[in-house]
């Protein structure tokens, strides 16, 4: 947005001469705000806390260059910030006039009356959950010290807290030191039906950014090992900035790698107990807090769930009608990318059972797709039963499970609903075995490489009590 030939919404011109080009800045000599940053902004301007011109702003840490793109203008302020304020009248001018098309009173009225909007507004206000670090403090004292917000324990998942929707902690200190991490409840659903105990090593397949990973290691405290992987190098950086305000870069090793390059036979994964596999899904379990109910219906594709039980209904303009989600069901696919991702998903899957001393391994997934979830654990079930490995009942007190009829053993998958289990969407299943499927000689593997990994962890202890004294 912003540059000559930007693509304009709703058929508005891409001239250099009209609104778009108002955000070209010229101090950042022709080049145009980001387009994500403009949509930011322009949210901000419009319906945010505004953005206001700084009259006085000392431009301390700026180039002295009066703005190079991302920096500072003239009295210190981003320049992207003063191309949107010069950009400002225009833009309300627009909004006002695609009210006044539209007949609608207000923003909220005409996303209401967009095809998904109804599916959009249908989608709760979950409560804000925060899981506690327990490598850092106790849930108890976390609770007496967020008591003015009211908290209370969660009763599937013991290291999380449930406040009030709305409850805005971004800034408060205990999420800056990492004692609370803000993680949804859905997120801390794997590491929590995966239960591994303490001590353990585990693998963390596809890590960044690392919130499940340092759950892992919280889980496994500070006599544990977490193995994580990522192949992107930017996302993996986040991943050791978050082990790290967490407090746990002695227990997690990163690493940069694609998983399904990662050779699970190899002797440092001997001592694997247990494997969270949570791959790149299509996300549609997050559909409705991220509105992808209007951007699915804006392309004219299947709006998931939204089309009433009598059909669509095609009003004076042939347009379609759209009704609240079913909150329950086999769901229909989004699009062509869900058979790509559950390919995918089952050679990971698959990938994954080869650790060949592991005990425990959960998938999981953040889609609501039948495809991506209950049909990949169903491919994966023979070579499971060859290696070992059965459907396992986790978390007995979680209400919802598998799709009825999906796969056999549906009865021991967890389902999330967003509607209704005030969270998002997602899905897990665990699989274990015993020790006579393990065999022998991964038995003796994993118990030499654990006596290794005990006494490396005593001399280190001999070493530092003797730097303290």
């Amino acid at each position: 947005v912003g540059g000559r030939g930007a693509e304009a919404p709703h058929g508005a011109a891409a001239d250099g001469d009209g609104f778009y080009a108002r955000l070209r800045a010229p101090e950042a000599d022709g080049d145009a705000v980001p387009r994500s940053l403009a949509f930011v902004l322009a949210y901000e301007l419009l319906f945010g806390a505004g953005i206001e011109e700084e009259e006085s702003r000392s431009p301390a840490g700026g180039n002295g260059n009066g703005g190079a793109k991302g920096g500072k203008g003239r009295r210190g302020q981003p320049a992207e910030e003063l191309a949107m304020l010069r950009a400002a009248k225009a833009i309300r001018r627009a909004t006002r006039s695609i009210l006044s098309e539209s007949g609608e009173r207000d923003a909220e009225g005409y996303l209401l009356a967009q095809p998904g909007g109804l599916a959009l507004a249908a989608v709760p206000t979950h409560s804000r959950h925060v899981r506690v670090n327990t490598l850092k403090l106790s849930v108890d004292e976390a609770t007496r010290r967020l008591a003015r917000h009211r908290p209370r324990v969660d009763p599937h998942v013991p290291d999380v807290l449930v406040f009030r929707p709305g409850t805005d902690l971004h800034d408060h200190p205990m999420v800056r030191s990492g004692e609370i991490v803000l993680q949804g409840k859905a997120s801390c659903l794997p590491a929590a039906a995966l239960e591994p105990k303490r001590g353990w090593v585990c693998v963390d397949c596809c890590a960044a950014p690392g919130n499940k990973t340092t759950h892992l290691a919280a889980l496994v405290g500070k006599g544990g090992r977490i193995f994580a992987f990522d192949a992107d190098g930017k996302r993996l950086k986040r991943l050791a900035r978050n082990v790290a305000t967490a407090g746990a870069g002695d227990v997690v090793s990163v690493r940069r790698a694609d998983f399904l390059e990662v050779d699970p036979r190899g002797p440092e994964y001997a001592g694997v107990r247990a494997v969270l596999l949570d791959p790149s899904c299509s996300g549609s379990g997050t559909a409705g807090t991220r509105g992808d109910y209007l951007i699915a219906a804006a392309r004219g594709e299947t709006v998931e769930g939204t089309v009433g039980t009598g059909g669509a209904e095609g009003g004076a303009d042939g347009a379609r009608k759209f009704d609240p989600p079913a909150p329950h069901g086999h769901h229909p696919r989004l699009d062509k990318r869900v058979d790509a991702l559950a390919q995918f998903q089952l050679r990971a899957l698959l990938h994954a059972f080869e650790f060949p001393a592991a005990e425990r391994l959960s998938y999981s997934t953040c889609s609501v797709h039948e495809a991506e979830n209950e049909a990949v654990v169903r491919a994966a079930l023979p070579r499971a039963a060859e290696l070992g490995w059965r459907l396992c009942r986790a978390m007995p007190g979680w209400p919802r499970r598998g799709l009825e009829g999906a796969v056999e053993g549906a009865e021991c998958l967890i389902r999330a609903d967003q509607f209704e289990d005030d969270m998002e969407g997602f899905f897990v299943a665990v699989f274990v075995r015993d020790e006579r499927s393990i065999g022998k000689e991964a038995r003796a593997a994993r118990d030499a490489a654990e006596k290794s990994r005990k006494n490396a962890a005593e001399e280190r202890d001999k070493e530092r009590e003797a730097k303290r004294a």
